[in-house]
């Protein structure tokens, strides 16, 4: 029995070597082929502090906050480039990158509809959608959609799936990158497909048919549902669409990564309540999806909603099933959590969804491996009743439950051997496919006319040829122990495989056989006098070349002098001539070779140890033993040292090997320069450096006889030099206590054994005192108490300066904040005393910034200013300006009669897609409470559908009495019904509660008792007459449709019941007032 399971087990081998790399050999050939990647930085690194954008750290603490480059996406929108690479920052000072390849996920005639009329398309103008892989990562597989203003991607590899997408706020254009693998919260799907209890043939289990570059040929379309709760949330269709293409996009790229085509056909969204509105259970929204569709265009049919506890499909045979029933399945997404984007939850959900209907089961059913045992545990139990296996240390596959568990679920494993291989299986015995009906150059699969892979055929590149031998093969430089290989690149190569071997040696060495982006490799290690064998081959994505092979000698190791020996000690040292190279060597642990050279001028000497067969020392010392000099590096690294101006005499020349280096066949070579010490010079190459307001490093050129320097300065108005010092012993000098703004003069002098050099003088301009004014102001809590409504002058003067201010108003207030007059990209941040980002300028470059905030209430507010990327400039200061007015917010409730709807709400006339919807506009205006009841203030705003809005009078109205007047477009204007007193920071008058809030009861009460201003005063002179009467009747005549004044039901339309409405008030309505 243990004999037969073993030889299932073998059996199955082969599909466990089977990966899911079709993307990134896609990749590899594109570049192959010489298509050249557009890189492009698409994001700019914000933060890795969540909570600048209210992200719950119970939900996730770790993720970088990145903002889309508008001009770079914008591009990418415009212009659609078929390569491309994305950098990615990850922290303020490291990126990665993804290789990307445009595809088309749209199958022909695809197009986009709603459900009051589902086979007329509406305009929708598609995003460009990518797929591709970490930069030289064979495991990793990427998706990236992008549309104006979002860009949704997936990027996963062996660390797990990583998210990017738009943070859930209205006004935020931040996107979160993160690893789902660091959500505090776990995936809640829960899959409802129930396994039906068959097993699998071992031809479902093995690879039939395909390879991992090409696709099967056919290709499944896919109709899409949208469900209303969806739609609603998204704010309509087109955004609805832009996001379930996104995450159709991260599908149809996981499909294409296991050979498999997949397009979408048609979506359709519910934008009124659909036939799904009231039901939780997912086996309910799945029977209720196919009795309400039937037929369907496309292949497989996919409800997408909110509702339910995870998915299901109708079963494992969707693929050319006679039953349209059958090819159907429903996936609750999860739009976000807590403003969270969960994209890579929603994808597995439908990617696992729509597995069931192509053929595989879960992988904890007993249906796999040969032997009806399950892939992996991650369920907690099996289905089937067959033993429970234990879970994948790398994460489980998307048939998987693995979510469950700490595992997680690694989209790049994709469906994994089996599953996958049931799935394909299943596409190619699918007799009612078609091909794709997109053809591309770039999607990775021979299609359309092509004669290979993304080549041939009518419209794309030519196929490479045969991968061809490696020609143009030399080898030079030639040394006694390395060698250099030069070949010509062959077009096509993957890699290079190098091998040699001494002559008289059978066996080969492999020096390397992944040598890529290369044309040479050098040999180390080799024998001296030697004679090699060598051979190099192309390796291709069709295979490798055969081998060319060749022979080179290595240079003959010269005999070592060795006239000098014996040379042990001082006493023995050998005399050797000045400016000649002498060989020797340190034959043993014991040797010691002492040299000397006599002058009899003052002399500079450059001493140099060169070809070092291991760690050698040298040493200088003067006549008496003492040492002036010594070069100890370390290694074979060769050794130098450098001595100007020293009398003459005799000096002596140290060699030894370091812990008893040694060879007694390589020879170093010795070389004492000696030339008599010139007169002092003077210093060049002056450069002044890290200029501040008070600072300045100045810093020259050495000279080889100066012993130390003199340094003065003054400033350039003054005659007066001073001297800074008179014996710097280094080639820097740093000045402080300098006045702010200034020009100064500073001169360098060399002081030789010999003498004196003349000066060298440049200049140098310190900062301005503004750069500094605010400092120290580094942190939130450092911030410095600033006036409104005045300039601020200041500077950011280090890549690590950060300016904060901070400004306090007791009463609400709006700011309109402008930071201008900018060296570099500085960018603008304005947050709450608690850190809570309200509002940011982050335009590139030196473009003004500007942050407009209104309605704030009285508080502290934080302002922050840096360089983006650490850019600074020590001389020019940015100006900011903190533009504060003082406001008095009165909030007013009125209703419109001809709007009303009843329950307290009104038709959004001006904007009914605004959040929350725009009734209309009105004018709100302040008389005084004595006669002769002048308009002190007036100010125009929105009303809700509620009837509420808020008009942000100047704070000088506070504490003031006030008719409060309200007037409409098309209605009779009404005063309050007595003089209101502003009291404290804000206030409110509701004009609705009863028609005695305005004065003279002038206002049109319904049934419930909401009061209305009278709808009907078209030409506004405050009386409803028959020249209003015959205004309306006249364009009711014309059919007149539009936001029209006399549209008094504002229904867009003016017609007999706007007719109606003002015939009952004709008869002369007027203003009531003091």
């Amino acid at each position: 029995m243990k004999v037969k399971q073993l030889l299932v087990i073998l059996m199955f081998l082969p599909i466990i070597a089977f990966s899911q790399k079709a993307v990134y050999r896609q990749v590899v050939n594109a570049k192959s082929n010489g298509s050249q990647f557009r890189e492009l930085n698409v994001f700019k690194y914000v933060s890795s502090n969540l909570r600048d954008e209210k992200v719950d750290p119970e939900v996730l603490q770790e993720g970088v906050l990145l903002l889309p480059n508008a001009k770079e996406l914008n591009d990418i929108l415009q212009n659609q480039p078929e390569f491309l690479t994305v950098v990615i920052p990850v922290s303020a000072n490291s990126s990665i990158k993804v290789d990307l390849l445009k595809h088309n996920i749209f199958a022909s005639g695809f197009f986009v509809s709603e459900n009051t009329k589902p086979n007329s398309p509406v305009s929708y103008k598609e995003g460009v959608h990518y797929k591709g892989v970490l930069q030289s990562d064979s495991n990793s597989i990427v998706a990236f959609s992008f549309f104006k203003d979002e860009i949704v991607a997936m990027i996963s590899d062996n660390s797990g799936n990583r998210v990017i997408g738009r943070i859930n706020r209205d006004f935020s254009r931040t996107h979160l990158f993160y690893n789902d693998f660091n959500l505090q919260v776990r995936n809640p799907f829960d899959c409802s497909t129930q396994d039906d209890g068959k097993t699998y043939m071992p031809s479902q289990l093995n690879r039939g048919g395909g390879n991992t570059t090409s696709s099967l040929g056919d290709c499944i379309d896919i109709y899409i549902e949208v469900d209303n709760d969806v739609v609603t949330d998204k704010g309509g269709t087109v955004n609805t669409v832009n996001y379930i293409t996104a995450l159709f996009n991260q599908c149809i790229t996981l499909y294409g990564n296991e050979t498999l085509s997949v397009a979408i056909s048609q979506i359709m969204c519910w934008t009124t309540v659909s036939p799904y509105a009231s039901l939780t259970v997912t086996s309910a929204l799945l029977a209720a999806y196919q009795a309400n569709t039937g037929t369907f265009n496309g292949d497989l049919s996919h409800l997408i909603t909110y509702k339910g506890g995870g998915g299901q499909a109708a079963g494992f045979s969707g693929i050319c099933n006679v039953d349209p029933d059958e090819s159907k399945c429903v996936s609750k997404i999860n739009s976000t959590y807590l403003n969270v984007p969960t994209h890579s939850w929603s994808v597995m959900v439908i990617t696992h969804e729509m597995g069931h209907l192509i053929g595989s089961r879960h992988t904890h059913a007993c249906v796999w491996n040969g032997n009806n045992t399950a892939i992996d545990g991650c369920s907690g139990a099996t289905e089937g009743g067959c033993a429970l296996p234990g879970n994948p240390a790398g994460g489980g596959t998307i048939m998987s439950y693995c979510h469950q568990q700490s595992v997680g679920i690694n989209l790049s494993l994709g469906f994994g051997p089996q599953p996958g291989n049931v799935i394909r299986n299943s596409v190619l015995n699918g007799a009612c496919l078609d091909v794709c009906g997109f053809t591309s150059c770039t999607d990775g699969f021979m299609n359309g006319d092509e004669t290979g892979t993304d080549c041939g055929g009518s419209s794309c590149p030519t196929c490479p040829v045969t991968c061809t031998t490696p020609s143009g093969v030399t080898v030079s430089p030639i040394s006694i122990d390395n060698a250099t290989i030069n070949w010509t690149a062959v077009v096509g190569a993957l890699t290079y495989t190098l091998e040699y071997k001494l002559n008289s040696s059978p066996t080969w060495i492999v020096a390397s056989s992944t040598i890529s982006n290369a044309t040479s490799y050098y040999l180390t290690g080799l024998v001296a006098g030697s004679l090699y064998d060598y051979r190099l081959r192309t390796n291709c994505s069709s295979g490798s070349s055969s081998y060319f092979q060749s022979q080179f000698t290595t240079v003959t190791a010269a005999a070592c002098n060795s006239n000098y020996e014996p040379n042990e000690s001082r006493a023995a040292a050998a005399t050797i001539p000045a400016n000649t190279i002498i060989t020797a060597t340190i034959g043993t642990t014991a040797d010691l070779d002492y040299y000397k050279i006599t002058t009899t001028v003052t002399s500079d000497f450059v001493v140099t140890l060169t070809n070092l067969a291991g760690d050698y020392d040298l040493v200088v010392q003067s006549s008496t033993g003492t040492q002036i000099g010594i070069s100890e590096n370390g290694g074979t690294t060769n050794e130098s040292i450098t001595l100007a101006a020293r009398a003459a005499g005799t000096y002596y020349f140290f060699v030894y090997g370091y812990a008893g280096a040694n060879s007694s066949t390589v020879c170093y070579n010795l070389n004492v320069a000696v030339t008599a010490t010139v007169g002092c010079l003077a210093p060049t190459s002056l450069t002044a450096s890290n200029i501040t307001s008070t600072t300045a490093t100045v810093s020259w050129g050495a000279v080889a006889s100066a012993l130390t320097y003199n340094v003065e300065y003054k400033l350039n108005s003054s005659g007066t030099w001073i001297v800074a010092s008179s014996s710097n012993a280094t080639t820097t000098y740093n000045f402080t206590g300098l006045t702010a703004g200034l020009l100064y003069d500073y001169r360098i002098r060399s002081n030789c054994a010999s003498g004196n050099s003349s000066y060298a003088q440049a200049q140098f301009t310190t900062s301005p005192i503004c750069i500094s004014a605010y400092e120290p102001n580094e942190s939130l809590a450092a911030a410095v108490l600033v006036t409104t409504n005045t300039n601020i002058s200041a500077g950011i003067n280090t890549s690590t300066d950060i300016d904060y201010y901070k400004v306090v108003t007791t009463v609400p207030s709006n700011f309109s904040v402008v930071l201008s007059n900018l060296p570099n990209d500085y960018d603008l941040y304005v947050y709450t005393s608690a850190g809570t980002l309200l509002g940011y300028g982050a335009n590139g470059s030196t473009l003004s910034e500007t942050v407009n905030l209104t309605n704030l209430p009285a508080g502290t507010y934080i302002f922050k200013v840096f360089g983006f990327g650490g850019v600074f400039n020590t001389s020019v200061c940015y100006n900011l300006f903190i533009g504060n007015t003082s406001i008095y917010p009165l909030e007013i409730t009125a209703l419109i009669e001809g709007y009303y709807l009843g329950g307290g709400l009104m038709r959004a006339v001006a904007d009914p897609t605004n959040s929350p919807a725009i009734c209309d506009t009105i004018e709100v205006q302040l008389a005084n409470s004595s006669a002769p009841y002048s308009v002190a203030y007036t100010l125009k705003g929105t009303i809700s559908t509620s009837g509420i809005g808020t008009f942000l009078f100047p704070f000088a109205a506070a504490g003031g009495n006030y008719y409060i007047v309200v007037k409409h477009r098309n209605s009779l204007q009404i005063w309050s019904s007595s003089p209101v007193s502003l009291s404290g920071t804000s206030g409110t008058y509701n004009f609705t509660t009863s028609a005695n809030k305005a004065y003279g009861s002038k206002q049109f009460v319904f049934a419930d008792g909401k009061a209305a201003l009278y709808s009907g005063d078209v030409n506004q002179n405050n009386i409803i007459d028959d020249t209003d009467f015959n205004t309306v009747n006249a364009n009711v005549n014309q059919f007149l449709i539009g936001y029209l004044t006399s549209d008094l039901t504002g229904d867009r339309c003016v017609e007999a019941s706007d007719y109606s409405l003002i015939e009952n008030h004709s008869g002369g309505l007027s203003l009531s007032k003091p």
